[in-house]
């Protein structure tokens, strides 16, 4: 039966969703999208597309979910908040959030090594005042979440914090299925697998970049889930790549400072928000 979504991660990027829909997927009364993100609330003609989005999410589970990360992208995704809740007002909303300054390096990290960045680290830090900078706004989770507010109940979200899922995973699901209102003790395997955990010094060849967009790539993304793409990718990019061929630097500790001072206003306005103290984060 078609029906739209219970639930949607709609971010952080860099924060782990792909390890989240991976471990959501696990649970036999959930069913999760295919392909993983299919952005469908950042189209114009959204509406539009309705069937194509109802067709994403296999039959026969309780519930259904996506995880999108541009949906916390603001403003270079703007009105998301508005469109979900035209279509889905009582839908569930997880925010899976990472240390800011360490999500916008690593957002960073993943475009350069998959050579669709070229730019050093600070150079590509420099306009930090940039209100849509691709990688600081992400990371204003304050200003995200107040937009997600002005549609829903906070009751409706679940604030999830990288660090959990990532040191305390089991109690963490169980505290997720227990938000959506499914079975909470579900033990899986899969729960030791992290997805999409990539190098930070190999940067892949021109080779393996092309094949990372090519058609048999696109469709795999669209057809294979997470927990089977990704290590058939990773080893692809491996083959195809020259070890050791770059290594990148981190921030300077000058714009390391300046982007953490930048993030400290959001970042105190997103604890008062969510009742959370984040105690972990440089910011």
């Amino acid at each position: 039966m078609d029906r739209l979504p219970d639930f949607l991660i709609i971010g952080a990027a860099k924060a782990g969703t792909t390890s989240l829909h991976h471990y959501l997927d696990q649970h036999p009364a959930i069913a999760m999208s295919w392909p993983k993100e299919t952005n469908y609330f950042t189209r114009e003609n959204y509406k539009g597309r309705l069937d194509w989005y109802l067709g994403c999410f296999p039959d026969g589970a309780d519930l259904r979910g996506e995880a999108s990360p541009m949906y916390a992208h603001f403003p270079a995704c703007p009105e998301v908040p508005e469109r979900i809740s035209s279509l889905i007002p009582q839908v569930k909303l997880i925010y899976l959030v990472r240390d800011p300054v360490e999500r916008a390096e690593s957002n960073y990290y993943h475009k350069y090594f998959n050579r669709t960045e070229s730019r050093d680290i600070d150079e590509a830090f420099a306009q930090i005042d940039s209100p849509d900078h691709h990688y600081i706004a992400p990371g204003r989770y304050g200003m995200q979440l107040e937009r997600y507010l002005s549609c829903f109940a906070m009751s409706q979200m679940m604030i999830l914090d990288n660090r959990d899922l990532k040191t305390a995973r089991e109690s963490t699901m169980r505290s997720v299925f227990s938000f959506l209102g499914v079975q909470p003790d579900v033990p899986a395997s899969e729960y030791t697998r992290e997805i999409k955990v990539r190098s930070k010094s190999v940067r892949v060849s021109r080779t393996a970049a092309h094949a990372g967009t090519s058609a048999p790539a696109r469709i795999g993304r669209r057809v294979l889930p997470v927990g089977v793409r990704e290590p058939l990718y990773a080893a692809a990019r491996r083959a195809l790549s020259p070890r050791g061929t770059v290594t990148a630097t981190g921030l300077s500790p000058e714009m390391r400072e300046r982007v953490a001072g930048y993030f400290h206003d959001d970042a105190a306005r997103f604890r008062e928000l969510t009742g959370k103290p984040f105690a972990d984060w440089s910011v």
